[in-house]
């Protein structure tokens, strides 16, 4: 297996994108991966490069290589790459098309007769106004709903993508792990050839390296099962290559409007449509026979559904907190800030040959594993925030 890039190429990696190499069929190409400041995610860059070796190794042992050069799926794109696999999308799709199309034919006979205008046209002409701002405002109403089917196909996608990125994190500690036991088990054979060490201890420490190995290659069949998965959704027969973690926008949390947004959950909320539906149904009832019973069950479903909206705005600010405090955990990174600062001063110490290497790598490593630390809360910022937004989406 190969080893891992050194520490002092991770920390020489751009500020502002870094470079993961991305395993295509036969070949090696680079993708770019944005960041924040100087919070470097180098964790995904060794769980890339262990990524690699791994891939390498099954080529040798015969497995088979996903072929083909397909494009690395963006995470914008998911939407649009869903919808256009789903029957229902395409014929909600559809329908809207027909509606364009007889627009535009109402609106032609509009104008025809504007231009040829005569007194016996204006009832017709006051018909098609109505026709066209009928047809115009259904048109509105249906595309809304046609951006909301793909908010909702997607998702599930949407969610396995996260887990993608969360997964190369969990690589990442294996591969520390995996090079901390090998480089223990090389300091024991060199005892061990001195007559510092007993066969006993190398024994032990080879167990453990083995145990690590594998541990490496599970992680990675649990990535490559969950981009399975994710081919799987999108109606491919394959696994697929996931784009660049996007530049999360920060002011989407801290620029909300928790009354807007609020409205927006009530509208959405199961419990709340549910009930709405149930005193919407109960009123027709009422209407029809006007009946003491009906009545009765009528205001029921209207003081149920009062409770389920109460309770949905009662609800909202708690689910806003818990985003705001990830948040909150993203930005303050005083934990990495702590362990890079301390490294930088092991470095000044280390060239001045007041301190051990060992001493400087135990640095670097403590930095390695606050930036694994960082990653996941950019990545439990991300989850959290597409769960909120998706919250305000009213079902269809």
């Amino acid at each position: 297996m190969k080893k891992l890039m050194s520490l002092s190429l991770v920390r020489a990696a751009p500020t502002t994108q870094m470079h993961i190499p991305r395993r295509r069929r036969g070949k090696h190409s680079c993708i770019l991966l944005p960041l924040r400041g100087n919070k470097i995610l180098s964790c995904l860059l060794a769980a890339a490069l262990l990524l690699t070796s791994v891939s390498l190794a099954a080529e040798a042992a015969g497995e088979e290589e996903i072929g083909g050069e397909a494009s690395p799926i963006a995470y914008q794109d998911i939407a649009e790459m869903v919808a256009a696999g789903s029957a229902d999308y395409q014929k909600r799709l559809q329908e809207i098309e027909k509606q364009e199309i007889s627009l535009a034919y109402m609106q032609t006979q509009y104008r025809d007769m504007m231009d040829n205008w005569q007194t016996s046209f204006f009832p017709t002409v006051r018909n098609l106004q109505d026709s066209i701002e009928a047809t115009e405002k259904s048109i509105a109403e249906a595309k809304a709903s046609l951006d909301i089917v793909a908010e909702q196909l997607s998702f599930p996608i949407r969610k396995l993508y996260w887990k993608h990125f969360s997964l190369l994190l969990d690589l990442a500690k294996a591969v520390r792990d995996l090079e901390a036991a090998e480089n223990k088990a090389s300091i024991c054979r060199q005892k061990l050839s001195r007559g510092l060490a007993a066969q006993a201890e190398l024994d032990t420490l080879e167990k453990n390296v083995s145990e690590q190995k594998k541990a490496a290659q599970n992680a990675q069949t649990v990535i490559d099962d969950n981009l399975k998965e994710i081919g799987k959704l999108l109606g491919l027969d394959r696994a697929v290559e996931l784009g660049d973690i996007p530049e999360i926008d920060l002011a989407r949390i801290t620029d909300r409007d928790i009354e807007e947004d609020t409205a927006a959950y009530i509208l959405s909320n199961p419990e709340a449509v549910s009930k709405e539906k149930a005193a919407d149904s109960a009123r027709e009832t009422y209407r029809k026979s006007y009946s003491p019973v009906d009545e009765f069950a009528y205001r029921l479903a209207r003081e149920e559904l009062a409770e389920a909206r109460e309770e949905a705005e009662k609800a909202l600010p708690g689910i806003y907190r818990e985003l705001c405090k990830a948040y909150e955990d993203y930005i303050q990174a005083e934990e990495l800030t702590a362990a890079q600062e301390e490294h930088k001063k092991m470095e000044t110490q280390f060239s001045a040959g007041l301190i051990s290497k060992n001493k400087l790598e135990s640095a670097a490593g403590a930095v390695l594993d606050a930036e694994v630390r960082h990653g996941r809360q950019l990545i439990q910022l991300w989850i959290m925030l597409m769960e909120y937004e998706f919250s305000l989406v009213k079902q269809v």
